[in-house]
């Protein structure tokens, strides 16, 4: 795999970097749909707790979004009131999961499952739409229509601005 890699759309550079910052920290909604799968949570920011602009820090924030309100890391140079994409990575949404400590949990309903092995590859009917999970492959899949708990973890989310078009 390269050591850089550069995100265009449109003939336009959206992000340059190494994969796993590519892949951890996107710019934008279309990067971070580029690399795995994604699914995407709208959210509104209430504070900054930290702006991440000293010491090439991490921006951190307190988003609200229909599942609560969560801590979550994110783009640099985003105010309070900004609309947000919450970036949930489809490996991160574990289905069967518990709650606890920075993990949220979510009531969900099966659309389908496909056992892959060592993974249970799930999509998921939420309150927000569908979402796409897993489960380890040690698990028995649950079918079409079963009623389930799937948990994230917010350390290990990113949001995003929600993109202005006609601006």
């Amino acid at each position: 795999m390269a050591d850089v890699i550069v995100v265009m759309s449109a003939g336009r550079v959206e992000q340059i970097g190494s994969p796993w910052d590519i892949y951890h920290h996107p710019v934008n909604r279309f990067v971070a749909s580029f690399l795995g799968t994604s699914n995407f949570l709208e959210g509104q920011i209430q504070s900054v707790e930290n702006s991440g602009a000293s010491d090439n820090a991490m921006a951190m924030y307190s988003v609200s979004t229909a599942f609560g309100d969560m801590a979550v890391a994110g783009v640099t140079g985003m105010q309070t009131g900004d609309k947000v994409n919450v970036v949930v990575r489809a490996e991160d949404l574990l289905v069967g999961g518990e709650a606890g400590a920075g993990r949220m949990a979510i009531n969900c309903s099966v659309v389908s499952s496909a056992f892959d092995g060592q993974v249970v590859n799930y999509t998921l009917d939420t309150a927000t739409g569908q979402m796409i999970g897993s489960a380890p492959g040690s698990m028995a899949p649950a079918g079409s229509g079963a009623e389930v708990t799937a948990v994230f973890d917010c350390r290990a989310l990113w949001c995003v601005p929600v993109e202005k078009h006609g601006a």
